[in-house]
């Protein structure tokens, strides 16, 4: 099971050209996957929990240049094919 979450990325602009004054840009959004054990979503119920301590942690992986806001997440039963090369197979 995985947590997926979609999350903003803005620039700030200001930073670079050494002013004072902050100007945040949106650069596109990414997908953050959280490896989750199928015991842990009992206690992820309550929607506004998940996403403050999303929230916590996309602002530590924040700096003066870039910064992240959490958009959405959910639960998913995602499985890695790894035995399969998918560029052989597309190729053959």
């Amino acid at each position: 099971m995985d947590l997926v979450v979609t999350v903003q990325v803005e620039e700030n602009y200001g930073a670079h050209g050494g002013g004072d004054k902050d100007y945040w840009k949106p650069k596109g959004g990414v997908q953050w996957v959280f490896p989750i054990k199928p015991q842990t979503m009992f206690w992820m119920w309550d929607e506004k929990f998940v996403r403050m301590k999303l929230q916590d942690i996309a602002t530590l992986e924040s700096s003066e240049f870039f910064r992240y806001t959490v958009l959405d997440f959910e639960i998913e039963n995602l499985k890695t094919m790894d035995k399969y090369d998918i560029e052989e197979n597309m190729e053959s």
